[in-house]
């Protein structure tokens, strides 16, 4: 039998996004408590969808069918709010290992090498900025999200229905990155984190009908001209200053690259929370079963978080039984006196 009390959503990032999405779709009842983090990891994402980024058979086959849960489900958000957020853009790669496929000699002009360029049609883009203001405004007019900071002395969970602020709860589930580390519940989560660091970038001669990649750099299109350039991986740092020796190579990289010039609109940096292997945080606290965590998604997240949190709602929060990464917290979950 459901539980008359709503769950508590700490954060509305794209974890806390599609986690409120499925529940509503399931006419769960909950509410997001979220203060807007203008450099936090989901919106400096490039929000990617590529089903081509698996190295092996089972890998790609896994990629694929993530690819096709996600396109669904960001089409379904679409006409919620009104607002297109998925975009068709195939993914061009230069210098591959194989005989370039792309013939369209128009989009290439503003490169510099146009052969052994590699063509990936089912390629998407999520215009993740977009989606995380529309989805925010969704849930306004819903009147169930609140702007604040989470204050965990004011959250009782010792008996009953959990409570916090005064108001009754069934359950509570973190979508705070990398923060939830800070959680008496969750600090022995193995969390890890790095830094990225983006460019911003305007030019008028590039297409915007591609994603375009060489080595290590991406150049996503955002739309008005403007394209997302990352990103690098800073594991050891004292701040969050973004890093100019990055910024000045990969400026020196792009004119190697392009033919044509680009303008600089802005450099800035994000935390990512990274796990061990990669396996995301998502299930429920192993001694706390009303505490949930669902976290950890990486540079998977947008990509693979959909089919991910769908799961969850299914087998764990509709269905009780456990999550598919639940066996990740029952090993690293710190102990409760």
């Amino acid at each position: 039998m459901q539980s008359p009390y709503p769950i508590l959503i700490i954060g509305q990032g794209i974890a806390g996004t599609l986690l409120s999405y499925e529940l509503l779709q399931n006419k769960i009842p909950f509410r997001v408590i979220d203060h807007i983090d203008d450099r936090c990891a989901s919106r400096a994402s490039g929000a990617v969808l590529n089903p081509y980024s698996g190295r092996t058979i089972k890998g790609i086959s896994r990629r694929s069918q993530m690819y096709q849960v996600a396109r669904a489900k960001y089409e379904a958000l679409q006409q919620l709010i009104g607002t297109q957020i998925l975009h068709h853009n195939p993914l061009l790669v230069f210098d591959g290992d194989e005989p370039g496929n792309f013939n369209m000699p128009g989009a290439l002009q503003a490169f510099r090498e146009q052969d052994h360029v590699q063509a990936f049609e089912e390629v998407a883009l999520v215009d993740n900025l977009i989606l995380l203001k529309e989805w925010r405004t969704f849930l306004e007019t819903k009147g169930c999200i609140e702007d604040h900071l989470f204050d965990p002395e004011f959250l009782h969970y010792t008996s009953g229905p959990l409570s916090y602020r005064d108001q009754q709860y069934s359950k509570i589930i973190f979508c705070t990155g990398v923060a939830a580390r800070s959680q008496p519940f969750f600090s022995n989560l193995r969390f890890t984190e790095n830094r990225g660091d983006v460019l911003m970038l305007q030019s008028d001669q590039l297409d915007q009908d591609y994603i375009y990649q060489k080595d290590k750099i991406r150049l996503l299109p955002r739309g008005h001209h403007t394209f997302w350039c990352g990103s690098n991986y800073l594991w050891d740092y004292e701040n969050m200053i973004p890093n100019q020796e990055w910024a000045e190579q990969t400026i020196r990289q792009l004119q190697d690259w392009l033919a044509v010039p680009v303008n600089i609109l802005d450099h800035f940096c994000a935390k990512r929370p990274t796990t061990a292997g990669q396996i995301p945080f998502i299930g429920w606290h192993p001694q706390l079963p009303g505490i949930g965590i669902c976290n950890g998604l990486g540079t998977k997240g947008f990509s693979a978080g959909p089919m991910w949190i769908e799961n969850f709602v299914q087998e764990s929060v509709l269905n009780g039984q456990a999550a598919m990464f639940q066996y990740v917290l029952d090993k690293w979950c710190p102990q409760v006196i």
